[in-house]
């Protein structure tokens, strides 16, 4: 995988076309939108609309291919080369009208992410990390043209960490900001963003770290780590163990246990301060109990669960 090669330019041509769809949508109110089963989440017409579009470059383009995306049965899911798309992250932003939405593709082979593309199309801009190479942001009218690329912070103290935390309220950062002495409302320690700008703001250097909670997460929802980690930083689950594209390991697609992404000087003084918090394990079991996913998206874990199966 090199700089310039195809897989490169596909990316930036499914981040552009997903990009214009999303932001016409946005300018002509084009869209319709729905509940989910889950609680406080949505879905628009306008990402199943992107997902067809990207469905079919895929197709066109790496018809060998397997593709997972979060709007529709998965495709070729035992390749060695899989795509997992996202056509719209950050429904609920995008349908209140918030700018901090985003399209998300990351290129897996052998079970090890190795290209991956977050475009934010209300700034134009798309982050691209390439597995051994870097990372680095550019504008989506000509990503090969200035680049910039991305590093992680410099902090190395604890008690100065500025954290991106999510806009909905999650009790376990109340747990979180006591652990560190930082009061919950504090908007200079505790930065909130939506969508995978959190993820996004750790490998610009912005924040130090992302904790997340949340054992509902999917792998298409981080393309940003192969970001975080090419700029310097570090990602894991909230105990400290990678992240696996292993379909036939741990949670499958989704990601159980959290995620805890950090510019990587700070990543182990802050898995033993989040270790220290009693009850995490029952927190995030509390979660995953209590999820009630859309029929969609369980029929995907089931299709996916007997393709692995039938080998």
């Amino acid at each position: 995988m090199v700089a310039g090669s195809r897989e490169l330019h596909g990316a930036f041509e499914m981040a552009r076309y997903a990009s214009v769809m999303l932001m016409n949508a946005r300018q002509t109110g084009d869209w319709s939108v729905r509940p989910k089963l889950e609680q406080g989440q949505v879905v628009t017409s306008v990402e199943h609309v992107v997902n067809a579009a990207i469905l079919t470059y895929l197709e066109d383009n790496f018809p060998g291919d397997g593709i997972i995306s979060e709007e529709q049965k998965p495709r070729r899911p035992r390749r060695r080369r899989v795509w997992y798309v996202d056509p719209l992250d950050g429904s609920k932003e995008f349908s209140e009208g918030s700018d901090e939405f985003a399209f998300l593709a990351t290129l897996v082979e052998d079970c090890l992410p190795v290209l991956s593309v977050c475009a934010l199309p209300a700034e134009w801009k798309v982050y691209v990390a390439l597995k051994g190479r870097g990372a680095f942001s550019a504008s989506l009218d000509d990503p090969y043209g200035a680049q910039e690329t991305l590093s992680v912070s410099n902090c190395s103290s604890l008690d100065d960490v500025v954290f991106a935390v999510t806009k909905a309220k999650a009790d376990f950062y109340d747990y979180l900001a006591f652990s560190f002495g930082i009061d919950g409302n504090d908007d200079i320690r505790f930065k909130r963003y939506g969508a995978a700008l959190k993820g996004i703001k750790v490998a610009t250097g912005e924040v130090d770290a992302f904790p997340c909670f949340n054992p509902n997460l999917c792998l298409w929802d981080i393309a940003y780590d192969l970001l975080v980690e090419e700029a310097g930083g570090k990602i894991t689950d909230v105990f400290g163990d990678p992240i696996s594209y292993d379909l036939k390991k741990g949670g499958g697609i989704r990601v159980r246990n959290g995620l805890l992404a950090t510019n990587g000087t700070l990543h182990n003084p802050i898995l033993r301060r989040i270790s220290a918090i009693t009850g995490v394990s029952e927190y995030l079991e509390k979660q995953r109990l209590g999820a009630d996913y859309d029929s969609h998206s369980r029929d995907i874990r089931r299709q996916i669960d007997r393709e692995l199966k039938s080998v």
